[in-house]
């Protein structure tokens, strides 16, 4: 019997509802064949190619024949999960499910162990004893070059909450270690967002003019400093004052001040000032926009107000005659504000490529409809795409994108 009353369960179900186009079918536990009747089967029919579907249970998946859950995860796309399924799609429209998400994660771990079991498989009726040196070299490789990696990188705690350390492309960074959004990441892995890292890497060239709007502590400002060289130009943009002294340390530890220049203002629509709402433990979710009490209690933060300047970009832009590459917005659902503040900007600019940052939710708290922002973007003549986990730009529809409660759009006309 399907279990109504377990929410895990019925917010797959409703995922599902949302996007199942008409004769597609699933692989699914038998529990969902009450609510999708005769196109649902068991794990153990095949072959995959007659399904467009795929529903894991996290919990069932050392029951699965492991060839299936491998094949599954090569041919299909996670587009949903939670604490007990993964919801797989051949729908290579539909936007992938974070990477970072924990409900993804421990996914993979389980995958890791099958994986693991797979391999030891044959270690214990093919010659033995070459299996396992082979497994232990490979393994071994592995471990050397991870410590390689480490000891170039570096880490130092200098007291006062602050630690240097160095990403995997060179650049030394300061962090707050009192952040739980950035810093771990930046500490312990050496990146940030590697899908979105991987896609600007390809997209910046040498000489270019960029700006970033939301530049935080810098790990994408460092990135574009080091790939537009000196003749290259970025300006930068943070209104968090402690989180903008962290971003000046970053860009003169490294030697990019000859190519950047900082501003420490909000870009929106306007220059005024504004109340600027600062997170004690999420650094990156500080905004113009007051976050609610659910959010708060629910992460356990803090929140400290205060006043920033503002600036629109056609203001900061007005005296400056030059042509702008590439604009990057993370500005927590100030986008639709700045894109009203830079109409020039986009005039002057037509082949201006924009990453942009999308959060429904967020935008309706500035005053503004998700849907209507997005049909401002696409009347000025820009495409929509979507940046998935694999670095690449996808077409995506307004629609579509009404569905996502969160996505990176890269515009282009």
């Amino acid at each position: 019997m399907f279990p109504a009353h377990d929410k895990y369960w019925t917010d797959t179900v409703d995922f599902i509802k949302k996007h199942l186009g008409e004769g597609e079918r699933l692989i699914a536990p038998v529990e969902f064949q009450e609510i999708f009747s005769g196109i649902t089967y068991p794990y153990y029919y095949t072959p995959l190619g007659s399904f467009q579907w795929a529903i894991i249970h996290k919990g069932m998946m050392n029951k699965i024949d492991y060839d299936l859950l491998r094949q599954i995860s090569k041919e299909f796309i996670p587009v949903f999960a939670n604490e007990v399924f993964v919801v797989f799609s051949s729908n290579k429209k539909l936007p992938k499910v974070n990477p970072a998400s924990p409900h993804i994660k421990s996914f993979r771990i389980k995958m890791g162990h099958r994986h693991y079991k797979a391999l030891l498989k044959p270690i214990a009726s093919i010659s033995p004893l070459n299996q396992v040196r082979k497994l232990f070299r490979k393994t071994n490789l592995m471990l050397n070059q991870l410590e390689e990696i480490k000891e170039k990188r570096g880490m130092v705690y200098l007291g006062n909450n602050k630690a240097l350390t160095r990403t995997i492309f060179g650049q030394k960074m300061y962090v707050d270690t009192r952040d739980l959004s950035l810093a771990p990441h930046i500490l312990l892995d050496g990146y940030w967002e590697m899908w979105i890292t991987k896609f600007f890497k390809r997209i910046i060239c040498e000489g270019m003019i960029v700006v970033e709007v939301g530049a935080n502590i810098g790990y994408y400002t460092l990135l574009i400093a080091s790939q537009i060289g000196s003749r290259g130009r970025l300006y930068a943009f943070e209104a968090n004052p402690e989180v903008f002294d962290i971003l000046f340390c970053n860009i003169n530890v490294n030697g990019f001040m000859d190519r950047t220049i900082l501003v420490n203002k909000a870009a929106v629509d306007k220059s005024q000032k504004l109340k600027f709402h600062k997170c004690k433990r999420f650094h990156g979710s500080s905004s113009i926009i007051e976050l609610n009490e659910e959010f708060l209690k629910r992460y356990r933060d803090e929140i400290e107000t205060i006043e920033v300047d503002t600036v629109s970009l056609d203001e900061y832009f007005i005296d400056k005659d030059m042509k702008v590459d590439i604009i990057k917005m993370d500005a927590e659902g100030a986008e639709a504000l700045i894109f009203k503040g830079m109409r020039n900007l986009l005039e002057k600019n037509l082949t201006v490529k924009i990453i942009c940052e999308f959060a429904p939710r967020m935008i309706i708290a500035t005053g503004i409809q998700p849907r209507q922002f997005l049909e401002e973007i696409t009347d000025y003549g820009f495409k929509l795409r979507f940046i998935n986990t694999d670095s690449n730009a996808v077409d995506i529809t307004i629609d579509e994108l009404m569905e996502i409660p969160h996505c990176d759009l890269y515009l282009s006309r």
